[in-house]
């Protein structure tokens, strides 16, 4: 008996273990769901306080560690944050003051069906003009890279 046919035909499956580059030299990078600007030489900016990174994923044997390597919008004194879901579950919040990478556990709990939403939430989005920058996108982090492997 197959799988019922609920999951969109265009979503690209992920596995793994496998390091997804955000940036415009590396292959189309297929997993970006809503919320992102096109990609740039180093990396994907969010396109204002929230994005999605969307999969179909096999139900893995065990826990899953999500790591995003990062690039925060300076401007001033604030500081840049994340707070990170998949499915709706809430893996955590980071400060993101440079460029860095944050790591989040994944519990088996979130995975719920095949297709997997990691939602990036980042409040300290600015409109760079306002920090006297030529450019009128609300920016707040910059995606890397990423990967899922197992904990």
């Amino acid at each position: 008996m197959s799988e019922p046919q609920s999951q969109d035909p265009s979503l690209s499956v992920y596995l793994p273990g496998l390091k997804v580059a955000c940036r415009a030299a590396a292959a189309p990078v297929a997993y970006l769901g809503h919320g992102w600007h096109p990609p740039e030489a180093d990396f994907t900016w969010m396109d204002g306080p929230e994005a999605e990174l969307v999969f179909l994923l096999r139900l893995p044997d065990g826990p899953l560690r999500l790591r995003l390597d990062l690039v925060p919008f300076v401007h001033g004194e604030a500081l840049q944050t994340v707070e990170v879901f998949l499915n709706g579950l809430r893996l955590g919040f980071r400060e993101v003051p440079d460029a860095r990478q944050v790591v989040f556990d994944v519990p088996m709990e979130a995975f719920r069906g095949r297709v997997c939403r990691i939602a990036l939430h980042c409040a300290t989005a600015r409109v760079a003009v306002a920090a006297g920058i030529d450019d009128s996108r609300r920016l707040g982090l910059g995606l890397a890279t990423w990967t899922m492997e197992p904990a």
